[in-house]
């Protein structure tokens, strides 16, 4: 009974949404919000590797504490928006920042200075950057987002790069890609376009806002994906799915299930 109660309730929020598409013009707040956000969080990745290729280049000490403090003083500015109150993404996303631009020093910063290997940190920066931007298009405006020039920029980059010779690391362009993309795609994922729990939300058409299980944040499914399958982390759901609920407490006396993101 369960099961039918929770598939009942995400199918009524899905016609809502359906209802409401039709009279919207535009992105709504959270979207909005949710596009910042990404900006941000490309900028502060931009930053901190803008430090890091010029000590690559130049030697001496990352200070990076400028591009900590701007994403915080921006993160904060956004939360205290009406519509961009879901503020406990800033933490976990500079984590999330934290530990890539980390992993591009270590993979990158070989025996330097090295004019070659500045440029490619500076161009991975570029690159997240771009899709970042790409994303939040595609949330503001609905679509899948293209990074195809984002990706034959930075490929063309390093290529240049290699061409010139005297580079402490090669052939690497395929290993420092999939980094940047396995790193934008988390963040994507983990930036609600929620500010409440039910809200209409995405590109898709029926998205609707929904717990994270096993944990309380908010995020956008699919509704038309939505299958209850009892699920109590994205460990038990298909490929490209993750388990959400409507309900406290992650879908107390509602039905948990799988589903796949509404961007």
């Amino acid at each position: 009974m369960s099961r039918s109660v929770g598939a009942a309730v995400l199918g009524i929020l899905a016609l809502a949404v359906v209802m409401a598409g039709s009279a919207q013009a535009g992105p709504t707040s959270p979207q909005k919000c949710t596009a910042s956000k990404l900006k941000i969080t490309g900028k502060k990745a931009s930053c901190i590797l803008g430090v890091d290729s010029k000590v690559a280049g130049k030697g001496g000490s990352a200070d990076t504490t400028k591009c900590r403090t701007t994403y915080l003083n921006a993160m904060t500015k956004l939360a205290a928006k009406a519509d961009c109150t879901n503020s406990a993404d800033a933490a976990t996303v500079e984590l999330q920042v934290d530990a890539f631009t980390s992993d591009v020093q270590a993979e990158l910063a070989i025996a330097t200075p090295n004019r070659c290997q500045a440029g490619k940190i500076k161009a991975v920066g570029k690159k997240q950057a771009c899709e970042f931007s790409a994303d939040g298009k595609a949330v503001l405006k609905g679509g899948t987002a293209d990074f195809s020039k984002c990706a034959a920029t930075f490929t063309s980059s390093f290529a240049k790069l290699e061409l010139k010779g005297g580079c402490r690391t090669s052939s690497d362009t395929g290993t420092i890609e999939a980094k940047v993309d396995a790193f934008v795609s988390d963040v994507f994922n983990d930036v609600p376009i929620c500010a409440h729990e039910g809200d209409f939300c995405g590109s898709c058409g029926i998205g609707v806002c929904v717990r994270h299980c096993p944990g309380s944040s908010l995020v956008c499914l699919d509704n038309a994906t939505f299958g209850p399958s009892g699920c109590t982390t994205d460990a038990t759901c298909a490929s490209g799915e993750i388990c959400g609920a409507v309900g406290a407490n992650c879908g107390t006396g509602m039905t948990n299930g799988c589903a796949s993101i509404c961007p």
